[in-house]
């Protein structure tokens, strides 16, 4: 049986993803997921990360640790594998999961790079 490669992010491969300029932000105006009705979305053009700020609010912090972390999935499968693959967002949903179980504490060590950004 195959293993995914998206059971290999961890610590190590965020700090290489910000190092290589990927930011996260709050999605204060809404330009992104309000319209859509989204929690948090992966801008590959401008190597951001945006967080619908309501999702905290309206679900609590699992549901933005969940987000948060599903969103640097998908940064790591466009920028960390070779070649890039595209995952369903059932399987970045499931690995999601996995890793705040395997790492309860991995979206708050993703938060501390972004406090001055007000998370």
């Amino acid at each position: 049986m195959l293993i995914s490669p998206l059971k290999q992010f961890n610590r190590h491969s965020i700090e290489e993803l910000i190092a290589e300029g990927t930011e996260m932000r709050y999605d204060r105006n809404h330009s992104i997921t309000e319209h859509r009705n989204i929690w948090g979305e992966w801008n590959p053009i401008k190597n951001i990360i945006y967080i619908n700020p309501a999702v905290k609010y309206r679900y609590g912090k699992a549901a933005e640790d969940h987000t948060i972390v599903h969103e640097w999935l998908h940064v790591y499968e466009d920028l960390w594998l070779d070649p890039p693959r595209s995952f369903r967002d059932t399987q970045i949903d499931w690995w999601a999961y996995y890793h705040l179980r395997q790492d309860a504490l991995i979206a708050g060590y993703i938060r501390d790079f972004f406090k001055q950004r007000g998370f």
